[in-house]
């Protein structure tokens, strides 16, 4: 979820009936008032030209009104997994994830191995968890 913060988001309408980040439309419009918007991203990926580049947020009004801040959002590339050691263990089994942007430009995950959240991450960065 992304969240978005200001005053006049709505531009003067009552509804948002879209939003975008760098270009892109966002997934879903999850909750929204006149200060406070709350979207799921779409997928950056399909349109490289985005990834790792700012630009901006908009927001679009039922009343036609606009609302948009530049440089507000950058797209980070999509982690991809080259492996998973060992691929198979028990409870307790320590486990390696090696790939690239693993944190997603972030500073901390949760990880998951099939449905289960995985309780301690040892240690962590973009390309090894």
């Amino acid at each position: 979820r992304v969240s978005i913060r200001g005053t006049g988001l709505l531009g003067g309408g009552q509804d948002l009936v879209a939003a975008y980040l760098s270009g892109i439309k966002v997934e879903k419009i999850v909750s929204y008032d006149d200060v406070f918007v709350s979207v799921v991203a779409g997928d950056g990926d399909r349109n490289a030209s985005v990834v790792d580049r700012a630009d901006s947020v908009r927001l679009v009004s039922d009343a036609g009104s606009i609302v948009e801040k530049e440089t507000a959002w950058t797209y980070r590339a999509r982690g991809r997994i080259a492996s998973v050691e060992p691929s198979r263990g028990q409870h307790g089994t320590e486990v390696t994830i090696r790939g690239t942007n693993l944190l997603g430009g972030g500073v901390s995950i949760r990880a998951y191995l099939g449905q289960r959240e995985v309780l301690r991450v040892v240690s962590r960065n973009e390309t090894v968890v």
